[in-house]
């Protein structure tokens, strides 16, 4: 029998949610947790319902297809390989309903939730303009969803004009929980004393209780969010399963790098994990030194205290003037700092953001810095994104993101070097640990300092390794770094055109807000895209928008694409919705009847009943083919092939494809003798089957990644693809293949141009457009004709 948790190395992406909506639970009474209404379950092998959910969407909403259809209508939609709507955007100057509680009533179906989930308004934020984010929290059988949520940006008078999805249709497992909150608790505060230094007679625990995907589990599984905090401020997070008493998740608080309070605690060691040693107010001890400074005194006999309290004001002045925000709360919270704090020992190489003030350590507080983490305190009270795993990284990709922003927006302050361009943290102490002087990130170009510059390269940080730094934020923020790099400045080599800085900083600060408390890359991708379409015509224009998906391509260029782009070959319009038709297609949910497996035991469909872990893509189901390690026959050789023959119809303007998602983890040399091949087979014997961007081997991939191959030589046959490991050394293989599809693309004739909406420039009529829905074929190239309509009229111009 195989391990049930054998493959190493696979992909477990905590999602993240919002504490915007909570279910009380009685102190001291297991909670029951009963699987709702339009749920089938049957057992996993540790006696928890597998749950499938139900295809009804809830009460007061259309049929997924027909919600899809009238969106379709209503601007630029964007759907998962799934079917899921994840982002909706209006036209410029249109609206896709005037009231959000009634469109996400209607639409809820086409945003993945089924009869037994609900929706419930949970917080609304103003942006620059007049514009509003509204979130609805998803809740099932009551209880909130970790990371489920529809967020939509609507206008002033409540008329929507996109939404984003982050939502999950699995159901919660059923029975009742073996941990009551107190227990959680108790469990929860002996993690975090294990992990971090604190003093648990100085900490305070509150639990709420939650559904989570957990990794590895087919279902939502009940789990207490429990929050530890001394003095009544936030120091740690801890998830409990409710159900087997398992740690989850132990993270700190601690973010790590007008109305100021700015206090120096000297260089003193202490224990920066309790609060007492650093808290900076008029009340507190360090707040009655001499050298503190208050808002509106004279200046310090510190300097530190008094460059630190200049550049808080900086970054107060930005987001103030920029996006009429009042203090990082938007509510003129006071600004509170300590500077030279001592963790232990001295001198303190960080500093960070807790929920209620700033800590810096000696020379930290430098200008990008303070923005930095400024800028983590605005991203709190904007969109609470998680500061772990991925919405952590993009969290801390905001503050480097802004930091850097204010860096560069800020003449005058002797630090402005442009050969030092994108640097965070250039100017800090030359004393670093184990890093060169100054920088310790470079945006444009993450390598530098041995991040990712894109999505699930090396050294991305694996969210299943363990927790350090709270699951990678510091090294995966590279992607999302280099991504507003790009769009600010360009990049030739690259083929992008930059909007500069204040374009791009009203662009950030809206997908700040649009973003969902547990966003993940994927997720970041969609919102850019959505967050500029809905500012064309309020600074942007649609070059701008080309721009920034462009540079979405290039940190994540294995996007798995929708069933509505499967055939688009434009990167840059990202509209993908060319005529196709699918030939083939196993999503491997349903079991093995479409494959014939040379070795059953090398090559299996997961989960099954001895392998009880989900790795996939999309969905539940993978193919996984593997080798184990030793000696004699161990997989090499072994391999999965179509049980029945494709037809590839021919035919004029048609180009055929075949299409999946793999992932790929092994020992061994990437690109070695070693991995899994895709071989073809006319019915002259099998051939090699070149991938686009490579041969006919697969080595590893860090993640899933999206792979096509043109099947234009096959057209007017029959085929069968086959996948075979390749190990000849019976060195670790582990594969997996998900999302299999044989389609033809129809290249004749381009969609309509998208995103067109007309103007009155002086006394001139002007139409401005996206690019085609989707492309002719670049071989044939033709002119064609469109009208336009436009409403409301204008007086004076033409209706067409």
């Amino acid at each position: 029998m195989r391990p049930r948790h054998r493959a190493a190395g696979i992909l477990a992406v905590l999602g993240a949610g919002t504490l915007l909506l909570s279910a009380a639970v009685p102190s001291g009474a297991p909670a029951l947790f009963n699987t709702p209404a339009g749920f089938d379950s049957a057992k996993t092998p540790d006696g928890q319902p597998i749950v499938q959910t139900s295809t009804e969407p809830p009460p007061g909403a259309v049929a997924p297809k027909t919600a899809i259809q009238e969106l379709r209508t209503m601007g630029s939609l964007q759907l998962d390989s799934s079917g899921t709507v994840r982002s909706i955007t209006a036209a410029p100057g249109e609206s896709l309903g005037t009231n959000g509680d009634a469109f996400v009533k209607r639409y809820a179906g086409a945003f993945g939730l089924t009869k037994s989930h609900s929706l419930v308004r949970s917080q609304a934020v103003g942006l620059p303009g007049g514009d509003q984010v509204v979130r609805y929290q998803q809740t099932a059988g009551g209880i909130p969803v970790l990371g489920g949520e529809v967020v939509l940006t609507t206008t002033s008078n409540g008329s929507v004009r996109g939404a984003i999805t982050d939502t999950t249709p699995l159901a919660p497992s059923g029975g009742a929980a073996k941990l009551d909150p107190a227990a959680a608790q108790s469990k929860a505060l002996t993690a975090a004393t294990a992990t971090y230094e604190i003093d648990p007679a100085t900490v305070s625990a509150s639990s709420a209780l939650w559904l989570y995907s957990a990794p590895g589990k087919a279902q939502l599984r009940p789990t207490y969010w429990v929050k530890l905090a001394e003095h009544q401020h936030e120091i740690a997070s801890v998830l409990v399963d409710a159900i087997d008493g398992s740690i989850k998740l132990v993270a700190s608080e601690h973010q790590a790098a007008k109305k100021r309070a700015v206090c120096d605690a000297a260089n003193v060691p202490a224990n920066l994990n309790s609060r007492l040693a650093y808290v900076c107010n008029e009340y507190s001890a360090l707040g009655g030194h001499a050298a503190t400074r208050l808002e509106g005194e004279p200046v310090s006999s510190s300097a530190e205290v008094n460059m630190t309290y200049d550049r808080l004001g900086v970054a107060y002045d930005y987001f103030k003037n920029n996006f009429g925000r009042d203090s990082y709360d938007g509510r003129g919270e006071q600004i509170r700092a300590t500077v030279r704090a001592c963790h232990i020992s001295c001198p303190f190489h960080n500093a960070f953001w807790e929920g209620y003030q700033f800590v810096f350590g000696q020379g930290w507080a430098t200008d990008d810095v303070v923005a930095h983490e400024y800028t983590h305190a605005v991203t709190e009270h904007a969109s609470s994104l998680y500061y772990w795993h991925q919405s952590g990284a993009i969290n801390e990709a905001l503050s480097d993101i802004f930091g850097e922003f204010i860096d560069l927006s800020t003449s005058g302050d002797g630090t402005d070097d442009t050969a030092k361009r994108w640097q965070m943290g250039e100017d800090l102490p030359a004393d670093l640990p184990n890093r060169p002087a100054g920088a310790i990130r470079n945006l444009m170009d993450p390598h530098q300092h041995g991040d990712p510059a894109y999505y699930r390269e090396y050294p991305y940080w694996s969210e299943t390794y363990d927790n350090w730094d709270n699951g990678g934020v510091h090294t995966n923020s590279g992607p999302a770094n280099r991504m507003a790099a790009l769009i600010a400045d360009g990049s030739a080599a690259d083929g992008i055109t930059g909007i500069g800085l204040s374009k791009s900083a009203q662009l950030w600060y809206r997908i700040m807000h649009m973003l969902s408390s547990g966003a993940n890359y994927e997720q970041l991708v969609v919102t850019a895209k959505a967050a500029c379409r809905q500012l064309i015509n309020k600074g942007m224009t649609v070059a701008d928008c080309d721009t920034v998906t462009k540079a979405t391509t290039k940190i994540f260029p294995n996007y798995q694409p929708s069933e509505d782009n499967l055939c688009d070959d434009s990167p840059s319009s990202n509209l993908g919705q060319r005529p196709f038709s699918v030939l083939f297609s196993d999503d491997m949910e349903q079991g093995g009847a479409k494959w014939n497996r040379s070795d059953s035991y090398f090559w299996q469909f997961i989960p099954n009943t001895q392998i009880d872990y989900t790795y996939a893509a999309h969905g539940r189901g993978s193919l996984n083919g593997w080798t184990a390690p030793g000696t004699g026959q161990r997989g090499h050789g072994t391999s999965a092939e179509l049980a029945d023959w494709v037809n590839i119809p021919s035919g004029p303007g048609l180009t055929p494809w075949v299409s999946f998602n793999y992932s790929a983890i092994q020992n061994g040399v990437p690109n070695g003798n070693l991995g899994v091949e895709a071989f073809i087979n006319n019915g002259s014997g099998w051939a090699p089957l070149s991938l686009e961007g490579m041969g006919n081997r697969m080595s590893s991939s860090t993640g899933y990644w999206y792979k096509r191959a043109n099947l234009s030589a096959y057209a007017g046959q029959s085929v069968k693809v086959k996948f075979q490991v390749v190990s000849p050394s019976n060195t670790l293989v582990d594969w997996y293949l998900d999302d299999f599809t044989i389609f033809n693309c129809q290249y004749a004739r381009p969609g309509a141009p998208q995103d067109a909406f007309a103007y009155l420039d002086g006394t001139d009529l002007k139409i401005t457009w996206a690019t085609y829905l989707y492309n002719a074929d670049p071989r044939n190239p033709q002119n064609h004709h469109f009208e336009f309509t436009y409403s409301p009229a204008i007086p004076g111009a033409p209706e067409t």
